[in-house]
């Protein structure tokens, strides 16, 4: 099930940390559907993706999109070698 794929050691978790600047100003929703605007750690399903993905996975694996400014950064192999990457590099 999901908890196979979120812990399994060699899949990659892409975490969204924060919202669109602006959310939820110029979104459109279904009727009877309200934007939801609770920060990534308040969110039970977030927490639980977190949680299974950080307990068995090394850092590199779990990337938060929210923290991606567009500038390249220093990634560690499993081998310790590093080297610079921009997000397509992460993936």
């Amino acid at each position: 099930g999901l908890s196979e794929l979120y812990s399994h050691p060699r899949t990659f978790i892409l975490k969204i940390t924060s919202l669109p600047e602006g959310y939820p100003i110029g979104f459109i929703f279904p009727k009877n559907v309200t934007a939801n605007v609770a920060e990534y750690d308040d969110r039970g399903w977030c927490f639980c993706e977190a949680a299974m993905a950080n307990l068995v996975k090394s850092s590199n694996k779990v990337v938060d999109l929210g923290k991606f400014s567009g500038s390249p950064v220093v990634v560690k192999t499993s081998s310790g070698t590093e080297h610079r990457a921009d997000l397509v590099g992460l993936l």
